[in-house]
């Protein structure tokens, strides 16, 4: 009854996690087919979206499978890589967040330093040579770690059943390095969003302190945009950490059918928060999600 209760609230997690990344998705291919091109910030968004989308396609068609016509049996080989894809997939969604905060940072603050200036000028060109080290990293130490903390559950029996067992001992000591650096290396994208948060913060007290000194009204658009990438970059960060702790949880008790349930709940409520975060934070997108809204209702008053 409570693995019935538990599956049925992963599916409704999963489906609003489904639609607010399927509408990211589709609202940047419609612009990017309209414009002929797409910022940084839109970039990322999507590769949000995709690893997102990715995770739960696998995650029903794992559902689909275990039904009774089909009758999948989850085996050890295939929990195996399941723990690979989902901290690989967790991971890059990080440091993809991570680059967007630091995108909307260079979009929206205007510093008058050379070196500054010129990561402004080229970071969409630096972009992809930051995001793919992070999401090769990512994958590599996925794969390690994974693989080594698999082995080393089937080698706790040889390990209670002799002590000399060399190579059970370096597994063990080599997962635990493992875990810490992939923990550690998902971290590091951290200080550089606090970084970018405390920068918006910073220009937006300025910017205020600006409007007061020259008595303009505070219905100003650029108060709005750093007002809004405050806020979607503090909630990208709380995000984050949830992410950093469902990582965690998967690298640690991934293998452990008790805990499955409760990580997978968990992950599929990071990925909802996290799409809908960027909707709200994003005016066009957040036009975009209102309006479909909107023809949804109109159709439904005509037809009714």
């Amino acid at each position: 009854m409570l693995t019935t209760l538990l599956t049925a609230i992963d599916i409704i997690a999963l489906t609003i996690s489904c639609y607010g990344n399927s509408f990211l998705l589709v609202a940047n291919a419609l612009e990017w087919r309209k414009t002929k091109a797409i910022n940084t910030s839109d970039q990322l968004i999507c590769g949000i979206s995709f690893f997102s989308s990715l995770y739960e396609v696998l995650k029903l068609c794992g559902y689909i499978l275990q039904l009774p016509p089909i009758g999948l049996v989850v085996t050890y080989d295939v929990r195996r890589v399941s723990t690979v894809v989902c901290l690989a997939i967790i991971s890059c969604n990080i440091w993809i967040s991570t680059w967007l905060s630091v995108s909307f940072c260079f979009k929206i603050v205007n510093i008058q330093q050379k070196f500054y200036m010129y990561l402004q000028r080229r970071l969409p060109r630096l972009m992809i040579w930051l995001l793919l080290p992070s999401a090769l990293v990512s994958y590599s130490l996925s794969l390690t770690f994974s693989w080594d903390i698999f082995e080393k559950d089937r080698l706790n029996v040889t390990l209670n059943n002799s002590r000399k067992n060399e190579s059970a001992l370096f597994i063990l000591r080599r997962c635990a390095c493992l875990y810490e650096a992939f923990i550690v290396f998902s971290s590091l994208g951290f200080p550089l969003s606090l970084a970018s948060l405390v920068t918006i913060i910073k220009s937006l007290y300025r910017h205020v302190k600006n409007m007061r000194k020259s008595g303009e009204n505070f219905q100003n658009p650029n108060l709005d945009t750093h007002t809004r990438a405050i806020r979607t970059i503090a909630l990208l960060l709380l995000i984050n950490a949830f992410f950093c702790y469902a990582l965690a949880l998967t690298a640690l008790k991934g293998n452990d059918l008790q805990w499955s349930p409760y990580i997978y709940i968990f992950t599929s409520v990071c990925h909802a928060l996290n799409s809908f975060n960027i909707i709200l934070g994003n005016s066009k997108l957040k036009r975009s999600y209102f309006a479909s809204f909107g023809l949804r209702m109109q159709n439904n008053a005509r037809s009714g």
